[in-house]
């Protein structure tokens, strides 16, 4: 098992703060999404989602995080 350099664990604390905000962003948007009932009140909602998803998967492919 190899061991992470400094820099990798500097990246790994800066990926822990944006998972933490694009978990906390995909949570309201969910939450949003089921308390609407009207189709077009929900395309902000889907957008978010999709823009916090897309995010959390550079970042996690950025540091070599593929779980």
């Amino acid at each position: 098992m190899s061991q992470k350099t400094d820099m990798q664990l500097k990246l790994l604390a800066v990926f822990q703060a944006e998972l933490e905000e694009h978990v906390g962003t995909l949570t309201k948007g969910l939450l949003n999404l089921e308390a609407s009932s009207d189709v077009a009140d929900r395309q902000p909602f889907l957008a978010d989602l999709f823009r916090a998803a897309h995010s959390l998967k550079g970042a996690a492919r950025g540091v070599g995080v593929s779980d």
